[in-house]
């Protein structure tokens, strides 16, 4: 979800090119509680999570000045508590509103 409480699936979007966004991955369920983790492709972008009193598990991600090279990238939030369970992972992938810029001027 979004700072907003928005529930986000897919393409989400458009955001303008160099805002900052923050998006919620919320986990409640397993034993033990889960590892919450955001990833962009393979790299792993944050892993700080944290209980909260209601039994869920949750991190917070912020990307900073999103870039040309957000576009339409995945990001996952996954969700593992043991090596014999599959991890459960949600995605969603990034809409913006590029800046334009000028490659060259004819005269």
């Amino acid at each position: 979800m979004d700072e907003h409480g928005q529930h986000l699936h897919d393409l989400i979007g458009p955001y303008d090119e160099g805002s900052t966004l923050r998006f919620i991955c919320e986990v409640d369920g397993g034993d033990p509680s889960p590892d919450v983790t955001w990833w962009r492709g393979t790299t792993l972008l944050d892993d700080s999570y944290n209980v909260t009193k209601q039994v869920f598990v949750r991190n917070d991600m912020i990307i900073h000045n999103i870039q040309r090279s957000d576009w339409m990238t995945e990001y996952k939030c996954r969700a593992s508590n043991t090596n014999a369970i599959n991890p459960k992972e949600a995605s969603l992938k990034l809409d913006m509103n590029r800046k334009y810029h000028i490659s060259q001027i004819f005269s």
